[in-house]
């Protein structure tokens, strides 16, 4: 790879951590409403040309690349990087609108609060259903916002609306004892979701070493068992003589 495209790639991928990681911090609640139809078009067309950039130059520097192998590196290479730019485009409209754009404090009626999974162990965050000032909004939660508002009914925020016409909420009036309390639940319901697999990795540690103990055991033996035979052998020799 030239040093060119490596420091670009590299470029991208710190831009695309920093927007997901600020994120999950900064947006506690935010609809996904409207993308403008434009901007998917440049982004579709973007992420083909780099795929096929990609794939063109593997086929140039591998005998062994065959045309399914681009077909497939092609469409899987648009499709993964089409998907991943436009969440990071929704959200960096939000985070730089809540910059430059600012929020406002006011209230949001709350008419139901569910998690969404997309597995059984596999906890995304919350969906609430709510209202702003009569006008009713679908909206994304993160995991720990859920358990703090899955039992209330009327939440004030500071609730903003992106470049991109979707609204976002970066802060929730909640007092300390009930951000611990969310916490605490959300991590207790972490840990129920996760115990299966703790569990399977202690059963595998643990034939691990079970195993090692066993083999070890049988090497102790093996080596006392050649010392006595060595031993034995040596006095009955001198005793024949």
């Amino acid at each position: 790879m030239k040093r060119l495209e490596l420091m670009l790639s590299m470029i991208l991928v710190g831009i695309l951590v920093t927007v997901f990681t600020l994120s999950g911090f900064v947006l506690h609640m935010y609809t996904e409403v409207t993308i403008p139809a434009l901007l998917k078009w440049i982004i579709g067309i973007g992420c083909f040309l780099v795929a096929l950039y990609i794939c063109i130059r593997l086929m140039v520097t591998n005998s062994d690349y065959k045309w399914y192998h681009f077909a497939f590196n092609l469409t899987l290479g648009t499709a993964l990087s089409f998907a991943i730019l436009l969440m990071a485009c929704t959200d960096a409209d939000m985070l730089l609108s809540a910059v430059f754009k600012g929020t406002h404090e006011d209230f949001l009626r709350l008419e139901s609060v569910e998690k969404t999974r997309t597995s059984k162990s596999k906890f995304t965050g919350g969906r609430a259903e709510a209202y702003l000032n009569n006008m009713p909004l679908d909206l994304k939660t993160g995991r720990e916002t859920y358990f703090l508002i899955r039992n209330k009914r009327l939440i004030k925020v500071k609730i903003g609306k992106s470049y991109f016409n979707n609204y976002y909420v970066t802060s929730i009036t909640s007092t300390p004892q009930e951000k611990d309390s969310a916490s605490s639940e959300y991590w207790k319901d972490w840990w129920h979701r996760h115990l299966f697999i703790f569990c399977l990795l202690g059963l595998v540690l643990l034939a691990g070493l079970v195993t090692w103990f066993i083999s070890w055991l049988k090497g102790e033996k093996g080596e006392g068992g050649r010392t006595v035979h060595s031993s034995y052998t040596k006095t009955t020799y001198f005793r024949n003589r």
